[in-house]
């Protein structure tokens, strides 16, 4: 009776070891699913793009999966979502359309800020340009879209180690992104970091961007981008970062006019 108690925990223990096992990687069962992760503001993306019939995708998912598990420790940073998707479920969709073989790997950095969709004011349309935009909108979805920049390829060896050395380098220069967006506004307290290496790189960053002309930001730019071309890498962080916040502050170029012109005809 004394060990009566063991029974149940090397039972429970042999059980949370074989839910361990037994964890895959998530299946996109549905585009919008896939769309939303992709566009997160608070996690990282990694996707296989797969077919049934191609052998290296077969002899990716395990791989794949020991990736996502070795990740399961990882604290202090934003999460990485992995995600299968089936090419053959989606074919017709430009998220497989647009590829060039399979399998493919991609990484997808979060957005800067939430994706915000505006309802067209139908009221305000003629009877064909309401009917235009809402088959418009059945057919392709203004949610389904993804800004190729936060979109990184891989190419590397389908290995474990260098897929994590691939999601590591661009997961530490974009964690200098996201610390010089948060530093470029005003109201930030940089006590709010995690930890005092974090803290200091982020009251230096907001006493250079309180000093930046900003009316000269090209040539600070210029003058940035010369010192990392003819410095050593190791001595480059805090010029990197200053960088980094420089592009932030400068004014974005003008968004192109996307929506299709329709001529307005009366309602009939």
């Amino acid at each position: 009776m004394r060990f009566s108690w063991t029974l149940p925990l090397l039972l429970s223990a042999n059980g949370c070891a074989a839910a361990w096992k037994e964890r895959h990687v998530d299946l996109v069962m549905n585009i919008d699913d896939y769309y939303d992760q992709a566009n997160s503001v608070d996690s990282y993306t990694m996707v296989e793009y797969t077919t049934q019939w191609c052998h290296h995708c077969k002899t990716l998912k395990p791989i794949f999966r020991d990736l996502m598990l070795s990740y399961d420790d990882d604290e202090g940073k934003l999460p990485i979502k992995f995600l299968d998707l089936s090419c053959e479920v989606f074919n017709s969709h430009k998220v497989c359309t647009e590829l060039t073989g399979f399998p493919q790997i991609n990484f997808i950095v979060p957005r800067d800020e939430p994706l915000v969709l505006h309802e067209p004011d139908y009221t305000s349309m003629p009877f064909y340009q309401r009917w235009w935009t809402r088959f418009r909108r059945h057919i392709q979805d203004p949610k389904w879209q993804l800004d190729k920049e936060r979109v990184y390829g891989y190419s590397g060896n389908r290995d474990v180690e260098s897929m994590r050395n691939f999601i590591e380098t661009i997961r530490s220069k974009h964690e200098v992104h996201r610390l010089a967006l948060r530093v470029t506004k005003p109201e930030y307290d940089c006590n709010d970091e995690n930890d005092e290496q974090e803290i200091e790189l982020c009251q230096l960053g907001q006493n250079y961007a309180r000093q930046l002309d900003i009316n000269n930001l090209d040539a600070e730019e210029s003058r940035l981008e010369n010192l990392i071309a003819n410095n050593n890498e190791d001595q480059l962080k805090t010029v990197k970062f200053q960088l980094e916040i420089v592009k932030l502050l400068k004014p974005g170029p003008i968004p192109e006019k996307t929506e299709e012109n329709v001529q307005e005809h009366d309602e009939l």
